[in-house]
């Protein structure tokens, strides 16, 4: 700590002596233009006395500052080597630990074997034991056996005989079920054509039910892309705007720096200075202006792109850039809706991430949907909780992990109940409020990361803390 003083001390005298210094050198020019060559000596003759005592001051500083590097690496060199020694130390007593730990193994090992060897011993009394009296339980079995065959063969022979009668008997039990039986069997075709009739009444009932299910079913899946198409919309609207709103601003103010301009090479005595002044300014707003115009035309190109007709057909796409695009679209979507709606976004993308085959229009649409639940979780949370402490986040990420190329996105939002977690890609369910959600956002997201694009859609909840879903997708082509 005292070298640190000293060091800083050094500094403050040294940026002293240097204001001095210069203040001297510039008193004797001022002295000279003045035309008092007296003055001007005398500050002169002054600054070349403190600069001479600056140099020698500045060596001597230079020399302490030498010795107290030198005692300080000394310092550190005799704490690695205590620190060593006392490592040194430690390993050479848990090696003796270790040492005596085995010889109690050893030696409990040697008592189990003498013990199994007993065991082993009295298992073997015992099996003898029990071959002799199986042995004997097998020859008594054997003359219970031969006398149960001769009381076979005599209950047999009486069998035969009340058999015989018995057949006589059901013989003409026989002819009066089958005569019962066809008049039965009239009355039962009767009544089976009557049931096929109302059988195929209600298979056309089921087609004509099973058809009204099917469109209400497409209208629902388009109702869900048209809610997306206008959550597309309002962030885009809102993208543009910014560039727009930058636009319009330095177009305002080079307006107002041509009007000056022009007013300066006017007057009868122009200050060119200023005129340089205010064309580096145009200019730069100029370039300003071309910037954000670039950025606007940028972002109505990149919708264009993904807002092609889709073909199902896929092509190289910059996941990175995907995922980007569609958190700035949805979360400013969210706020031309929702003007207090506020939250901190988190990105991590992997830089190394490679072109994936793709339908982009898909996997934007999933992750517009993830997004929306995302940005829906944690201002649910925010209204429910009152600490002040509490900071809406969404966190999005890439990666490439075997053979797949991930993005994970997270919240700190509501959580999932435990009890809800296995039905949340199940068709038409929703946590949320009627009108709020059809219930098919996180179904068709499913169906096309795992049908249309062979990969996976996984989600990891606590209730209370927060939700992250995980979209992996093969890296292989096909």
């Amino acid at each position: 700590m005292s070298y640190d003083k000293s060091s800083t001390r050094h500094q403050i005298s040294g940026q002293f002596r240097f204001v001095t210094t210069k203040s001297s050198l510039l008193l004797a020019e001022v002295y000279e233009e003045a035309g008092l060559p007296l003055e001007a000596y005398k500050y002169l003759k002054e600054y070349q006395k403190l600069r001479k005592e600056s140099d020698q001051k500045d060596e001597a500083s230079y020399l302490a500052d030498v010795e107290i590097r030198s005692t300080i690496e000394k310092e550190e060199q005799e704490k690695n080597r205590l620190k060593q020694e006392k490592l040194q130390q430690s390993q050479h007593i848990l090696a003796i630990e270790k040492q005596r730990e085995i010889d109690g193994l050893k030696a409990q090992a040697e008592k189990q074997l003498l013990e199994s060897k007993a065991e082993q011993a009295e298992l073997d009394k015992k099996l003898d034991k029990e071959r002799l009296e199986a042995k004997a339980l097998q020859n008594k079995r054997q003359q219970d056996y031969q006398i149960s065959l001769l009381n076979l063969d005599i209950d047999t022979q009486r069998k035969v005989r009340t058999g015989l009668l018995g057949g006589l008997a059901l013989f003409a039990l026989f002819v009066a079920v089958l005569f019962r039986q066809n008049h039965v069997k009239q009355r039962f075709n009767a009544l089976l054509s009557k049931q096929k009739v109302e059988i195929e009444r209600q298979r056309d009932q089921l087609d004509h039910t099973l058809t009204e299910l099917k469109s209400t079913q497409t209208q629902l899946i388009q109702k869900e892309k048209l809610a997306s198409l206008g959550e597309l919309t309002a962030g885009i609207a809102h993208e543009i705007q910014n560039p727009l709103n930058f636009v319009n601003n330095f177009s305002e103010v080079s307006t107002e720096l041509v009007t000056e301009l022009e007013e300066e090479r006017h007057k009868p005595q122009r200050d060119t200075e200023l005129e340089t002044e205010l064309l580096a300014d145009l200019k730069a707003n100029l370039r300003k202006i071309n910037h954000h115009g670039g950025r606007a035309s940028s972002i109505v190109k990149g919708m264009l792109e993904h807002s092609r007709v889709e073909t199902g057909e896929k092509r190289p796409t910059d996941l990175n850039a995907l995922a980007d695009e569609y958190l700035k679209i949805a979360y400013h979507g969210l706020k031309a809706k929702d003007k207090s709606f506020a939250c901190e976004l988190v990105t991590e993308f992997d830089p190394a991430l490679e072109p994936l085959e793709t339908v982009p229009q898909e996997i934007g649409r999933v992750l517009l949907n993830l997004y929306n639940n995302a940005f829906y979780a944690v201002a649910q949370r925010a209204s429910q909780t009152h600490h002040a402490d509490y900071q809406p986040t969404v966190w999005v990420s890439t990666s490439q992990v075997a053979g797949k190329e991930v993005v994970r996105v997270r919240d700190n939002g509501t959580g999932i109940p435990e009890s809800v977690k296995s039905k949340i890609f199940q068709p038409f369910f929703t946590t949320k409020p009627t009108g709020e959600g059809t219930g098919l956002g996180l179904s068709l997201s499913y169906d096309i990361v795992t049908k249309g694009h062979g990969g996976t859609l996984l989600v990891e909840s606590h209730q209370g803390e927060g939700t992250e879903f995980r979209i992996e997708l093969p890296t292989y082509k096909g």
